[in-house]
C-alpha cells in the first residue's frame, strides 16, 4: 500500500504547479535608466521582443539604496501568473509571522469518560492548514489514543465553514478533474485534496495491471478494467462518478512505464473524514457512527485536541519553490479570515493583499487582485510593484530570511532547477517563476559579479509563448555584469 506522507511529498509537489490561460497584450513602452550603456543594451533586447508581439514589463532595483538601475514599462499592469504568490507569501508572513502554525481542533459535547469513550459526535474544525498529510493524521490519532480515547460513540463531523465561499478558486474555471494544479480548497484538507493514482504494468502477460490510489480511503471504490498488451500502446481512460473511480484501457507490458495522474476530490470533507476514521480504527479507536459534513453546534464545546501543523516558514517553501497553487489559496483564504476576524471570503482575502500593497508598498491604484496563486487572467500587477515588494521584504528583518529561503534557486532547486544550466546563474539568482499560456514571469533577487544584490521583476504577456525564457535569460546575463 502506498502511503501519502512527507516522504512522497516531493514527487507529488512536482505535479502541483501551473495552469494555462490566455493573456492580453499592450504595446506602450518607456525606458529610464541611471546607466546609459546598460539601458541601450536592455532597450535593444526588449524592443526586438516587442516587435515579435511581446508586451514586456521589467524593473531592476538596487535593494540597499533603492536606486532604479533600469525600468521598461515598469508601471504597466500585466498578468503576473504565479509571481502573484510573492504577494501572498509576504502578506501571510506579515499577519501571521513565520512561527505561526495552523490549528485543526477536535471538539465533542462531553469529555472522555473513564472507559475512554466520547459519548457524542466528534467535530473536526479546520482553519485552512494546507500541509496535512497521512502521517499527520496518524500522529493525531496517536495523540487521541494517548489521551485515553478508545471509542467515539457518535459520528465524525467535518466542519469546513471557516472557508465560507465554496471550494473553487476565484477567477478560474476548472478545466479538468485530473489537473494537479487545480485542486479544490477547503478549511479541512488532507494531501492537497487530491488522490494520486498509479498504474503499474504486470510482469506476467495474463496478470492485470496494478492500480493503487493514495491517500488510501474507503470513500472511493476502484474498478480496474485494464487489459494488457505487448503490441498496442498504453492508453488509459479514467472516470470518476458516484464514489467510483473507473480505470479502463490498455497497458503495454513491454514498456514497463508506470502511469501517474491526480484526481481532484470535490467532497473534500468526506475524504478527510474517511481517512481519519481509518487511522482511528487502526490505532484502536472504534467509531460507532458515520463521516458527515456540517458546522459545529453550540453543544460541542469540549476541546479534546488542538492539533498544530507545520510552521508557516516551512509551508511557504513548497508554495514558492514548487509554485503550489493549493497552498497559495489556502494561505490567501486564511489571511483573509485573520484580518477580518470572521470566516474567510474572497473579498476579505483580497482586502488583506490590497491593504498590504497600499500601506507597505505605497501603491494605491492600477493593480487587481483576484486570488492568491496567480491562477487567473484577471490578476494584474506591475514589475514595479513586485520589485517594491522584494525590496520591502529584503528590509524586513523579521521575515527576510524565511521569505528568501522560500524562493527557487536557479539551476539548483524548485521550478528553476532546469531553467538554465548556465553556471553563472547558479546560486546567484533566487526567484519566483510564473508560467501560463502566453504569460511568462520571473521576479526575485540576483547578485551581480561585483557582489551587489538587485531586486528584479520581468512580466511578459504575449500572443504566443515562444522565446520568452530566452528573453529573460538574455536580460539576466547582462544584469549580472552591472558594475563589474
Amino acid at each position: 500500500m502506498i502511503r501519502f506522507t512527507k516522504a512522497t511529498l516531493a514527487i507529488f509537489l512536482l505535479l502541483l504547479s501551473h495552469g494555462n490561460l490566455l493573456a492580453n497584450t499592450s504595446t506602450s513602452s518607456q525606458a529610464k535608466s541611471v546607466n546609459k550603456k546598460l539601458s541601450a543594451e536592455f532597450d535593444r533586447i526588449i524592443s526586438m521582443a516587442e516587435n515579435r508581439g511581446m508586451s514586456v514589463g521589467f524593473n531592476l532595483v538596487d535593494v540597499e539604496t533603492g536606486d532604479t538601475i533600469y525600468s521598461y514599462n515598469g508601471d504597466k499592469m500585466l498578468i503576473p501568473a504565479s509571481t502573484m504568490k510573492l504577494i501572498t507569501t509576504a502578506v501571510a508572513l506579515s499577519h501571521f509571522g513565520p512561527e505561526h502554525r495552523f490549528s485543526t481542533k477536535f471538539f465533542s459535547a462531553v469529555g472522555v469518560d473513564e472507559f475512554g469513550v466520547i459519548n457524542s459526535d466528534l467535530h473536526i474544525v479546520g482553519e485552512g492548514d494546507p500541509l496535512i498529510l497521512e502521517d499527520d493524521l496518524q500522529n493525531i490519532v496517536e495523540k487521541l489514543y494517548s489521551r485515553g480515547v478508545r471509542r467515539i460513540n457518535g459520528n465524525i463531523v467535518i466542519d469546513d465553514s471557516f472557508f465560507s465561499e465554496g471550494k473553487n478558486i476565484a477567477g478560474w474555471t476548472r478545466k479538468s478533474l485530473f489537473s494537479c494544479s487545480e485542486p479544490f480548497i477547503s478549511a479541512t484538507s488532507v494531501g492537497f485534496n487530491l488522490l494520486y493514482l498509479e498504474v503499474k504494468p504486470p510482469f506476467i502477460v495474463d496478470k492485470q495491471p496494478l492500480v493503487e490510489v493514495f491517500p488510501c480511503n474507503q470513500y472511493y471504490r476502484i474498478i480496474n478494467n485494464l487489459s494488457v498488451s505487448e503490441i498496442k500502446k498504453t492508453d488509459i481512460v479514467i472516470g470518476v462518478a458516484n464514489g467510483t473511480i473507473l480505470v479502463d484501457g490498455m497497458v503495454n507490458r513491454r514498456k514497463n512505464n508506470t502511469f501517474y495522474t491526480c484526481i481532484n476530490i470535490p467532497n473534500t470533507a468526506h475524504m478527510a473524514g474517511t481517512i481519519f476514521a481509518r487511522f482511528a480504527e487502526q490505532q484502536g479507536i472504534s467509531v460507532a457512527g458515520s463521516v458527515l459534513e456540517g458546522s459545529m453546534d453550540k453543544g460541542h464545546t469540549v476541546l479534546i485536541l488542538d492539533w498544530k501543523g507545520n510552521f508557516l516558514r516551512e509551508i511557504i517553501k513548497p508554495l514558492n519553490k514548487q509554485s503550489n497553487n493549493f497552498i497559495a489559496e489556502q494561505i490567501f483564504q486564511a489571511t483573509g479570515a485573520k484580518t477580518s476576524g470572521k470566516q474567510a471570503t474572497w473579498e476579505s482575502s483580497r482586502n488583506a493583499a490590497e491593504e498590504f500593497i497600499k500601506t507597505k508598498l505605497k501603491r494605491n491604484t492600477g493593480y487587481k487582485i483576484i486570488n492568491g496563486s496567480g491562477l487567473s487572467r484577471e490578476n494584474l500587477l506591475s514589475a514595479q510593484i513586485l520589485t517594491d515588494l522584494l525590496r520591502y521584504m529584503w528590509k524586513d528583518s523579521k521575515n527576510r530570511e524565511y521569505f528568501i529561503e522560500s524562493l527557487p534557486v536557479m539551476g539548483i532547486d524548485g521550478t528553476l532547477k532546469q531553467h538554465n544550466k548556465n553556471s553563472r546563474f547558479n546560486e546567484n539568482i533566487l526567484a519566483k517563476t510564473g508560467s501560463l499560456d502566453n504569460v511568462n514571469s520571473l521576479a526575485g533577487y540576483l547578485t551581480t559579479d561585483a557582489g551587489k544584490v538587485m531586486a528584479f521583476a520581468m512580466i511578459i504577456n504575449t500572443h504566443r509563448n515562444v522565446g520568452t525564457r530566452s528573453l529573460i535569460d538574455k536580460i539576466l546575463i547582462r544584469a549580472l555584469k552591472i558594475d563589474s
